[in-house]
């Protein structure tokens, strides 16, 4: 099972595995903003979040998780991000680019 590191192994992984090509592209191409790691909930699966914005301007939110029953890491689009399940954590993989504003955004939300 491939296991993360660093987000530059996540940003690797998702080139290649991003669920449209134009997102792997803008992986590649264009901005990337990782929020950091979420508990699962009905809008997310218990993952990563990221923004990834094309050179274009068009911007998806992709999920990276853990399928349960395959144990291989997938992607998928989402629709919005619930701050309410940000976890956070000690290293900048789970902590996001910007782990003091995702903090101040989970706040807000409970």
């Amino acid at each position: 099972m491939k296991r993360f590191h660093t987000r530059n192994n996540l940003l690797e992984w998702l080139e290649e595995h991003a669920p449209y090509r134009q997102i792997r592209r803008a992986v590649e191409e264009g901005e990337v903003e990782s929020y950091g790691f979420f508990d699962g909930s009905v809008f997310m699966p218990e993952g990563w979040a990221l923004r990834v914005k094309s050179r274009f301007s068009q911007e998806w939110l992709v999920s990276v998780y853990l399928n349960p029953q395959s144990h291989q890491y997938c992607s998928m689009v989402i629709h919005t991000i619930v701050w309410d399940y940000w976890v956070g954590g000690k290293t900048e993989l789970y902590q996001g680019d910007d782990p003091e504003k995702y903090e101040r955004l989970k706040k807000e939300w409970e």
